[in-house]
C-alpha cells in the first residue's frame, strides 16, 4: 500500500472506534467494552513528501571559568545566608551529558544526589550553574552520601562563595569603587546584584577567585556549567558569541534534532513501536504514545551500559572514535508538553478523596494545586491541534575538537535519516478525513477531562 493510502487507514481506524460512542466521549472513556484500532507502520520511500527542520535543542558547556562568559547577564544572584540559596537537584539537566559509562555504580549513584545553584542567567537563557559533585569517576567521595547531606553542603559552598565576594568587594580599590556595579548596588547583599555590561568579566572574576580559594572536603569538587536547554535553536549557536576563548570549554553537550513533518498539514507522524523495537534493542525505555500502542516514543538507557540500538540509528549522528561520542538517542512525537513545576501527585484525586476533611489550610493549598493541575491540561488543550511531526533526538559529546559552530544540519547525517525512513517501517501516520482524525479525537479527550 501506498503510504497516504496507510495514513488515511490508520486514522479511519480511530473513526470507527469513536463511531460506535457517537462521538460521546464521556461513554467512549467509561465503556468497560475491549475494541481494536488495527493501524500499521509505513515505509516512506519519497523525501520530496517530507519537511525536515533541524534545531539545536540545548547545550551545556563545562567551563574552566565564569569569567569567559560574554553573553550579558544582567542580574547575579549570590545570597550570602545559607537558607536563602534555592539549591536544585542537577541529575535531570545533567545525566545526559555525562560520560556515564567512564563511572563506576557507586560514583552514579552520587551523581544522583547532585546540588547545584542558579548564579544567574544571561541573554538568550544561558543559564550559569554552580555544582557540587564527585571529584573522581570510580571512587565515591563518601560525602554526598543523601540527598539532604548534597543539597545543604552545596547551600554552604555557595554561601561561603558570596561572603567572599563580599570581602573582596569591601577590598577593591579607590578606582574599581567607582564602577556603576558596585555604586547602584549594596555591596554587603549580593541576593539580586545588578551586573552593569562594562563590569561583568571583572565580578565573574571575583566569583571564580572565591570558587578557587574554597577549602572543600575530599572528594567533591566544584563544577561550573554555562547551559541552555529546550531552545530548539534553529540557527546555529556560535560558542564564541557566548564564550571569550574556546580554550575555557573542557567539555561540550549537544543536543543536536530534527522534526519530520509530512507536507500536507493533516497527515501526522509518530513513531512506530514495532520499528523501534526491530532496532532500538532492550536497553532502553519505550512509552506508548498518546495512548495508542503502536505508537511508541524511546529514550536510551542512562545506566552506565552502552547503547545496544542497530548501526541504522548510530548512523544518524556524526559521532568519532574519541569525540563526539553519542550519549543518548530518543525518537519522539513533539506533542504539545510543558513541566508542571512545583509537581504534585494526583491533586484532583486528594481534593475528591479527603473531601474538605482536613484542616482549612490544607484544604486550601490542595484545592489550589488542583485548579493548577486543571488549567495546565486545559493549556495543553487549547495547543493540541496542531501538525504532529515525529522527532529524532540525539546528545553528542565533545571533549576535544569543540567545533566553534553548532548547528544540527552539521551534526547529523540527512542521507542516513531519509534512507532509515525509506528502508524501514518506523513511521505511523495518520491523515484525517474530512477533518476527523487522531488531533481531534485527542483534544476531544483531553477538553472533556479538563471541562
Amino acid at each position: 500500500m501506498e503510504f497516504d493510502d496507510i495514513a488515511t487507514e490508520n486514522s479511519q481506524a480511530v473513526i470507527d472506534a469513536a463511531l460506535p460512542f457517537n462521538y460521546d466521549v464521556e461513554r467512549f472513556l467509561r465503556t468497560e467494552e475491549e475494541f481494536y484500532m488495527p493501524v500499521h507502520a509505513a515505509f516512506h520511500p519519497d523525501p520530496t513528501s517530507l519537511h525536515l527542520s533541524w534545531d539545536i535543542d540545548g547545550v551545556i558547556l563545562e567551563v574552566t571559568t565564569f569569567a569567559a562568559l560574554k553573553a550579558p547577564m544582567p542580574y547575579i544572584y549570590l545570597p550570602t545566608s545559607h537558607h536563602s540559596f534555592p539549591a536544585k537537584a542537577q541529575w535531570p539537566f545533567l545525566k545526559k551529558h555525562l560520560p556515564l559509562r567512564e563511572m563506576s555504580a557507586e560514583v552514579m549513584k552520587e551523581w544522583r544526589r547532585v546540588y547545584g545553584v542558579n548564579l544567574g542567567t544571561a541573554e538568550g537563557g544561558w543559564v550559569m550553574i554552580l555544582s557540587l559533585v564527585p571529584a573522581d569517576k570510580v571512587i565515591p567521595s563518601n560525602i554526598l552520601i543523601s540527598e539532604a547531606a548534597a543539597k545543604n553542603l552545596t547551600e554552604d559552598v555557595a554561601a561561603d562563595v558570596a561572603r567572599a565576594v563580599v570581602s573582596q568587594l569591601i577590598n577593591l580599590g579607590p578606582m574599581e569603587m567607582t564602577r556603576l556595579s558596585i555604586q547602584k548596588n549594596n555591596i554587603f547583599e549580593l541576593a539580586k546584584f545588578r551586573l552593569f555590561r562594562d563590569d561583568q568579566s571583572m565580578f565573574l572574576a571575583l566569583i571564580d577567585t572565591a570558587i578557587d580559594s574554597l577549602e572543600l572536603p575530599n572528594g567533591v569538587a566544584v563544577l561550573r556549567t554555562v547551559g541552555q536547554l529546550g531552545g530548539q535553536e534553529s540557527k546555529p549557536i556560535m560558542l564564541l558569541d557566548i564564550l571569550s576563548s574556546m580554550d575555557h570549554i573542557r567539555s561540550c553537550t549537544v543536543h543536536a534534532a530534527c522534526s519530520i513533518r509530512h507536507v500536507d498539514p493533516d497527515v501526522d507522524l509518530m513513531w512506530s513501536r514495532w520499528g523501534i523495537n526491530k532496532l532500538a534493542g532492550s536497553r532502553g525505555n519505550v512509552f506508548s504514545n498518546l495512548s495508542i500502542h503502536e505508537a511508541a516514543n524511546y529514550q536510551s538507557n542512562l545506566d552506565g551500559r552502552p547503547m545496544d540500538v542497530n548501526q541504522k540509528l548510530w548512523s544518524l549522528f556524526k559521532v568519532g572514535n574519541v569525540s563526539p561520542t553519542l550519549n543518548f538517542l530518543q525518537l519522539y512525537c513533539d506533542c504539545p508538553h510543558r513541566p508542571q513545576f512545583p509537581f504534585y501527585k494526583h491533586p484532583i484525586s486528594g481534593v475528591i478523596a479527603c473531601c474538605g476533611l482536613l484542616h482549612k489550610n490544607s484544604t486550601k493549598a490542595m484545592d489550589k494545586r488542583a485548579r493548577e493541575y486543571l488549567q495546565h491540561f486545559r493549556d495543553l488543550s487549547v495547543k493540541g491541534i496542531f501538525h504532529l511531526p515525529a522527532r529524532v533526538e540525539g546528545v553528542l559529546l565533545f571533549t576535544q575538537d569543540i567545533p566553534h559552530t553548532l548547528s544540527s544540519f552539521t551534526l547529523m547525517e540527512e542521507k542516513a535519516l531519509l534512507d532509515l525512513l525509506s528502508q524501514e517501517a518506523m513511521l505511523l501516520p495518520f491523515k484525517s478525513v474530512e477533518g476527523d482524525g487522531i488531533r481531534n479525537l485527542h483534544f476531544a479527550v483531553v477538553d472533556h477531562i479538563v471541562d
